[in-house]
């Protein structure tokens, strides 16, 4: 099967998202660098909100699914959205909202250990 031309704007679409997270990242790593644990902060930042969509868009091209042009591919990866990442969705808010509560729980710790909570 020939793989059609992409217009540059899908590409705009594909390229400018990613571009706009960097500065945040970079941003985000001058904020991390002024606080006590903000590289762990930071790192777990990155490994889970920027990795796992850089990854998957790799593979979505590698398997020629980035750019879906007639309703065949459309409807395959429709019934691929609703047979793998609907049903895995709950489980991934469940881990992700544990860690986050884990992560917040462990610095509100150190901070009262070391005298860095105010009382409310």
């Amino acid at each position: 099967m020939p793989t059609p031309k992409v217009p540059p704007r899908e590409w705009l679409a594909v390229v400018l998202p990613p571009a706009f997270a960097l500065i945040v990242v970079s941003a985000a790593g001058v904020d991390a660098a002024s606080t006590a644990h903000g590289w762990l902060a930071f790192g777990c930042a990155v490994a889970g909100g920027v990795v796992p969509p850089l990854v998957y868009t790799v593979v979505l091209a590698k398997e020629g699914r980035l750019f879906l042009r007639d309703a065949e591919e459309i409807r395959r990866s429709r019934a691929r959205i609703m047979a793998v990442a609907i049903p895995s969705s709950p489980s991934s808010a469940g881990r992700f909202s544990a860690s986050g509560l884990a992560y917040w729980r462990s610095s509100c710790a150190y901070g009262a250990r070391n005298g860095e909570l105010s009382r409310r």
